[in-house]
């Protein structure tokens, strides 16, 4: 599951099971999500989805990412499950976001610009998944 989304414009979401998907969307003046009808997740977007939480290394994140100086800014949410579903991942963040450092540590680093080259990475395969442009943004 990811979701993103903030004030006032409300939250986009994507589920992923197996190998189908559902997408949704709220708003902050309505309190029900309007998800769509499940869909089938194709076998080459799964794994792109796959490889792509592998190489912004999700499970070396932490469980959260959080900059308070920012006033009604972006909230996110990403819940992983692998090994079967035995083992769950989950990271939230609201107005930052982790990336691989590129300085030689190799480490797990965050800012607080959603631009940043691996966040983007992810959004770029969930919009892929989701059908949409820019639905994840």
């Amino acid at each position: 599951m990811f979701s993103i989304g903030g004030y006032p414009d409300g939250c986009n979401e994507i589920r992923i099971t197996e190998n189908f998907y559902t997408i949704a969307k709220s708003r902050f003046d309505h309190l029900n999500k309007l998800p769509t009808p499940t869909s089938i997740l194709a076998p080459e977007l799964k794994r792109e989805l796959i490889d792509s939480l592998n190489e912004i290394r999700v499970p070396e994140w932490k469980r959260k990412y959080e900059n308070n100086d920012v006033c009604d800014g972006t909230q996110w949410e990403l819940e992983v499950r692998y090994n079967n579903r035995k083992t769950s991942k989950i990271v939230i963040g609201s107005n930052e976001y982790p990336y691989v450092s590129h300085d030689g540590q190799n480490e797990i680093k965050s800012k607080i610009l959603d631009q940043e080259p691996d966040f983007m990475k992810l959004l770029a395969v969930l919009n892929k998944i989701a059908k949409k442009k820019n639905y994840f943004y």
